[in-house]
C-alpha cells in the first residue's frame, strides 16, 4: 500500500510486489496496471544493474506471462491499460536514487530513451502497418485462447492513474 500511495519513494523493481499482491487480491486490471509501470521504469536502469535483467526476464516469464494472457483477451482494455499506465509513468516523479556516476541530466536522458523505446514498441504493435485488433483477435483464436471481455477484472483503476 506504501507503494501505491508514493511508487516516486521506491525503486522500481518493488513494483512487482504491488504487481503481485493487486494480482493475488482479485485485481487484475490494476496489477496489469502495475506490472506495465514495472516494466517502464526498470527499462532504463537494465544498462546500470547486471542482475535487473535476469529479475526482470523472470518476472516477465511467470506473473508477466499470465498477465498478458488474461489482459489479452480484450483488446481494448489492453489498449487502454497500456496507455494509461504510459501517461501515468510519465506523471509521476522518478525514484530519488539514480545509477552512481550519472548526473541528474545524464540520467534524466537514458529515462527519455527508454521511456521512448518504450513507447516506440507500444506503437509499432498498435499503429499503422501492426496486427489489427481483428487479427489480433483471431491469432488468439487460432491459439485456442479465450477473446472476450476481460474475466474478473476486479477493481476498475483509479480516475487519477491517467
Amino acid at each position: 500500500r506504501a507503494i501505491l500511495a508514493n511508487p516516486a519513494a521506491y525503486k522500481p523493481e518493488t513494483y512487482v510486489y504491488v504487481t503481485k499482491h493487486l494480482w493475488e487480491s482479485g485485481d487484475r486490471t490494476p496489477a496489469a496496471f502495475w506490472h506495465f509501470l514495472f516494466q517502464i521504469r526498470t527499462a532504463p536502469w537494465l544498462a546500470h544493474d547486471p542482475q535487473l535483467g535476469p529479475f526482470r526476464s523472470g518476472v516477465n516469464a511467470s506473473i508477466g506471462a499470465t498477465i498478458n494472457d488474461w489482459l489479452g483477451s480484450d483488446f481494448d482494455a489492453w489498449l487502454g491499460t497500456t496507455r494509461r499506465a504510459i501517461s501515468y509513468e510519465r506523471r509521476i516523479p522518478l525514484s530519488p536514487e539514480r545509477p552512481a556516476g550519472l548526473s541528474e541530466s545524464q540520467w534524466s536522458a537514458e529515462v527519455a530513451r527508454a521511456r521512448s523505446g518504450w513507447e516506440a514498441d507500444f506503437r509499432q504493435i498498435t499503429g499503422p502497418g501492426g496486427p489489427t485488433k481483428a487479427q489480433m483477435e483471431a491469432q488468439r483464436r487460432s491459439n485456442g485462447r479465450y477473446v472476450g471481455p476481460l474475466q474478473d477484472p476486479g477493481a476498475p483503476l483509479p480516475a487519477d492513474w491517467r
